[in-house]
């Protein structure tokens, strides 16, 4: 295992030289340690660029290196487990850390044991992550440690959330698209999962510190490349048997999350926790448009708009629809009458003095009427997010 004081190199899988494998990973990492490693007059054994291309500069580098460290018989050839790859290893200078994941010409730092604990505390402290997902985390990161030495964490702002930090976090429009109690990141269910401590090699050897997201050079936002994908693609291809996903939003590669897309509605799994344990509607959900009872009806349901709009009290709510619900409420009150609760509720619209034998029309309805059903949507929104304990998933 690598320590932060120690030199690393990546072991071989294949060897590197003329009428060799030559596969693009080995043929990088040798390149960047011929491109660290100075001989006798200071110079880089290797005077070309590290691209993980086979070349006759890339033996030739090799050969000079044998010839003036000792090295296998057949010269210009590196071979995994050979004289001339501890050679190379011993020659790096000290605290030198290079690894490479397949068939990739970047070459990065290898983190160390101490990255991978102090990862691994990161993910333990997050107390609101649901218990699987922050196993399945762990598990994750000490598999891609152990096959590449490299470490996720999570990124800033990039764990647990509450709604109102979803509601900003949507108002991004180069971030997520899911409102308040739309987001795996509400229920513990997800988090963005970036790379720890990563710094990678240029082509000319000189190093680079990345960003969790890799969005420094490797994927910057307004030069879009390919360098980053590989290794969004490496980390997702450790989800298996693990209960992990990645987002499908586009862009969003750092996104690692308990449940498929392709098969969970979180705007229906939301919906269901409101019907289930918020006071006030039963909902539904069509895809991030909402549906609600309106508290004084419990089977016709009326459009209420997005996660986004009633979380911020604007729900599109019509006159019309709002004066219908009124009146089967009074009709409700006349007959049988209410519990306390909701007399106190519907005392809220129709005040001390209304007449009760009034019917209610659209024309009585009034900005305060509007606003006073925002905020009891709004409270089912606050109600679901206290219980998120309970949420299930729902397609």
């Amino acid at each position: 295992m690598a320590e932060a004081n120690e030199t690393y190199l990546h072991p071989l899988t294949a060897a590197v030289g003329q009428s060799e494998l030559n596969r693009k990973h080995d043929v990088a990492l040798v390149q960047a340690a011929l491109k660290l490693i100075k001989d006798k007059h200071g110079k880089p054994y290797l005077h070309g660029t590290i691209d993980g291309v086979a070349s006759g500069g890339t033996f030739g580098a090799i050969g000079r290196f044998q010839a003036d460290n000792g090295g296998d018989v057949i010269a210009g050839t590196l071979a995994p487990r050979s004289s001339t790859f501890d050679a190379l290893k011993a020659n790096l200078p000290a605290g030198t850390r290079l690894a490479t994941i397949p068939d990739h010409k970047i070459v990065y730092r290898a983190a160390t044991d101490n990255d991978l604990a102090e990862a691994q505390l990161q993910v333990a402290f997050e107390t609101k992550f649901n218990p699987a997902f922050r196993e399945a985390l762990r598990q994750l990161n000490a598999a891609f440690y152990a096959a590449d030495r490299l470490v996720l964490a999570i990124a800033p702002k990039g764990g647990y959330r509450t709604f109102q930090e979803q509601y900003v976090e949507s108002n991004d429009p180069h971030r997520s698209k899911a409102g308040p109690g739309e987001s795996n990141h509400n229920w513990g269910n997800g988090c963005d999962f970036g790379f720890y401590q990563f710094a990678f090699l240029s082509e000319h050897g000189v190093w680079h510190n990345e960003s969790p997201w890799l969005s420094n050079r490797l994927m910057p936002k307004n030069a879009p490349g390919t360098l980053g994908l590989p290794f969004w693609k490496r980390r997702n291809s450790f989800f298996a048997n693990r209960g992990l996903y990645p987002s499908k939003l586009k862009g969003d590669f750092v996104h690692v999350q308990a449940f498929n897309d392709d098969i969970i509605s979180m705007p229906s799994s939301l919906a269901d926790l409101m019907s289930r344990e918020a006071d006030n509607c039963y909902w539904s959900a069509q895809g991030q448009h909402y549906r609600a009872t309106l508290v004084f009806q419990d089977e016709q349901q009326y459009r209420v708009g997005t996660a986004r709009q009633i979380w911020n009290l604007e729900a599109p709510i019509a006159h019309a629809d709002l004066a219908a619900v009124l009146e089967a409420g009074r009709q409700l009150r006349n007959d049988v009458g209410f519990e306390s609760d909701l007399e106190t509720c519907y005392a809220s619209f129709a005040g001390p003095h209304r007449d009760s034998a009034k019917p209610w029309k659209a024309a009585d309805i009034t900005h305060k009427h509007v606003q006073t059903m925002r905020r009891l949507l709004r409270d089912d929104f606050e109600a679901a997010e206290a219980a998120r304990q309970k949420w299930r998933a729902k397609s």
